[in-house]
């Protein structure tokens, strides 16, 4: 996690359609501890009106690997459907810059998503308050959902005080390597301009 505070960590999410494991058996994954990364995404946002500017990365992940516990109960009421899992960063773009306060939620596949706070309830990511980031701080969540089991999690919807954007999950590289191309992502996932995984959004 870089040397910048830990704000808030831990929040999952459970009532949409991102996956924790990897997309059938074709999909590649990188383990990281007990937990394997599958895919992820970078979005950049950019308050027009301050010139501040946020990184927001999200991977998606076998398992959740910082919610302390047992598996919260939103992630087991999913009426038969595999969970899935994912990670939320949230920081400045600029070392030491400050964040502006935002509303923000997340979905994919039409359903919103839901935050697992570090107590274990959860909420669905809608209109979900991130207070102003002091500089060289992050928050860090972590997200549950349901798999949709006939279509495969290849972006989610992020929309930042109104303004959306689609953020792509693209697979991990595996032990192959990131090609010239950018077409897969490695871990840490960063913002590249112009990338597959990467995205921009002006509030």
């Amino acid at each position: 996690m870089t040397g910048r505070a830990v704000v808030s960590v831990a929040a999952a999410l459970a009532t949409l359609a991102m996956g924790c494991s990897s997309e059938g058996s074709s999909s590649s994954s990188v383990r990281l501890g007990d937990t394997e990364l599958v895919s992820a995404g970078a979005l950049r946002v950019h308050w027009t009106h301050t010139g501040a500017a946020a990184a927001l990365t999200v991977r998606r992940m076998t398992g959740l690997d910082a919610v302390p516990m047992s598996e919260p109960q939103c992630a087991r009421d999913l009426a038969g459907r595999r969970p899935v899992y994912l990670d939320v960063n949230w920081r400045a773009v600029e070392r030491g810059a400050v964040v502006p306060s935002a509303a923000i939620s997340m979905s994919a596949h039409g359903s919103a998503l839901t935050v697992v706070e570090p107590d274990g309830r959860c909420r669905p990511v809608e209109n979900y308050r991130l207070e102003v980031l002091p500089g060289r701080a992050q928050r860090v969540l972590q997200l549950v959902g349901a798999e949709d089991p006939d279509l495969v999690l290849r972006e989610i919807v992020v929309i930042v005080d109104g303004k959306r954007a689609a953020l792509p999950l693209i697979p991990v590289c595996g032990t192959s390597g990131q090609p010239k191309s950018l077409s897969c992502t490695i871990d840490p996932v960063s913002y590249v301009g112009g990338a597959p995984f990467s995205a921009d959004l002006q509030v």
